[in-house]
């Protein structure tokens, strides 16, 4: 096990898999894999700890056959309550290898993924039937660690030293121009967003909430969005005077039937359907064409989510309030779009003075602009390393190393997994839009 690298509450033990991890916690645990477990050892030339590729973990399951199926006693729904298997107490197939099949979904390197800023699992696990564990392929987002079925395996083999650098992810916007409008998905695997609080986001965005007004425009969103989209995602549909409207106006083809008291309409997997469920995973904002080009002129629309403002320096800062909890990359994006970033007060003076301006929301976490690479945190623009430690405070839903993002709480910097407030700065000439 290494240190500081599996998450606490992974279900893990001495004969456990090591299960919840993200996507980077996985290739930070391989990074340190040849300090903690090969130093002072070298390894061969030209070779590095790596997750398996995609048709390296074939290979390994099919012991060279080419072709995945399952054989002899399996864990699987069919055979088994277990919470979670021992490691290694089904017998191994001929290449000499364990739970290939039905342990745990294992985290892949993959070039065959739909979305960016996603990553494959393959295996399946004991949840899953047995007649489906030879297909099992699933794609899931970088930052969903909270799968109690999920681990991966690392090995000793051929790649270039930049190839975990390569595959770090951070969250990588999916923006959609579809003839002349502008589509973007926002969302993660937790229920947060109300009707009303998606479109309130909208608004700040420039946007609104979208009209999905054609098969075409409803496949490609999907396509260009993350995976959560699958699941359901707040639009702009409505059931006025008895039919089912976007709110551009245009009817829905082939809308649902009517809703009943605690239904909402959603999108899932490019289709539409009535859910009894209070809050959403996500939501599709739209812009016009103009709308797009005057994002940045939000001052007329923030006014619900100003908390406070000043100016240091030739940067203006403004701290922003969220509808709920949010992931740190989500707020990125939403200060990329408003035109500024999130604040980097790189040094102790700058902290010492923002500190200052916002002490009256200090007792919340304040989102700053920084990422947790590996094991270091790093400002985002200059890409220099923050010095640590930075505690993790605040909402931690999945305790995963990977999602700790710098912050600032009570006057001093910290982490945050997920966060409710976020500090933008701005070039001063632009702070008046």
């Amino acid at each position: 096990m290494l240190d500081g690298e599996v998450p606490a509450g992974n279900n893990s033990g001495i004969d456990r898999p090591v299960s919840r991890i993200l996507w980077n916690d996985l290739l930070t645990a391989c990074r340190t894999a040849r300090e903690q477990i090969l130093y002072p050892s070298s390894l061969p030339p030209g070779y590095i700890i790596r997750p398996l590729t995609e048709e390296e973990w074939e290979y390994c399951a099919s012991a060279g056959k080419g072709v995945c199926t399952v054989e002899g006693k399996v864990w699987s729904r069919e055979t088994t309550r277990d919470p979670l298997p021992d490691a290694g107490s089904l017998p191994p197939n001929a290449f000499g290898l364990h739970d290939l099949f039905g342990g745990l979904d294992e985290m892949v390197l993959s070039c065959r993924h739909e979305h960016p800023d996603s990553f494959i699992t393959r295996g399946g696990s004991w949840k899953m039937s047995r007649k489906s564990l030879p297909k099992a392929r699933t794609e899931a987002v970088f930052y969903q660690s909270f799968v109690q079925t999920r681990g991966a395996r690392l090995a000793v083999a051929p790649g270039t030293p930049d190839l975990l650098e390569k595959e770090f992810l951070s969250g990588t916007p999916n923006h959609l121009e579809y003839k002349g409008r502008h589509f973007e998905f926002f969302g993660h695997l937790s229920a947060s967003y109300t009707r009303e609080a998606a479109a309130e986001v909208c608004r700040l965005l420039g946007g609104r909430l979208a009209s999905v007004d054609s098969r075409e425009l409803q496949k490609l969103i999907c396509s260009h969005a993350s995976p959560v989209i699958g699941y359901f995602t707040c639009v702009g549909a409505v059931f006025r005077e008895g039919k089912w409207v976007w709110e551009n106006g245009k009817p829905l083809v082939d809308p649902p039937r009517a809703p009943v008291p605690g239904e909402l309409f959603s999108i899932e997997r490019s289709k539409f359907r009535l859910r009894k469920m209070t809050k959403y995973l996500g939501f599709v904002c739209e812009w016009s064409g103009e709308e797009w080009r005057d994002r940045q002129r939000w001052r007329s629309r923030a006014d619900r989510q100003v908390l406070t403002e000043f100016t240091l320096g030739d940067r203006h800062y403004v701290l922003f309030l969220y509808c709920c909890h949010a992931y740190p990359h989500l707020l990125r994006r939403y200060a990329q779009i408003l035109g500024g970033r999130l604040a980097e007060p790189e040094s102790s003076a700058e902290q010492t003075a923002i500190a200052e301006k916002i002490r009256n929301f200090q007792t919340v976490p304040t989102l700053l602009g920084g990422i947790r690479k590996f094991r270091d945190f790093y400002w985002l623009t200059s890409g220099k390393t923050i010095p640590g430690p930075l505690p993790l405070t605040g909402r931690l839903p999945d305790n995963a190393p990977s999602l700790a993002t710098p912050a600032m709480v009570n006057g001093k910097l910290c982490s945050v997994q997920l966060a409710s407030q976020y500090l933008v700065e701005f070039p001063v000439r632009s702070a008046a839009e």
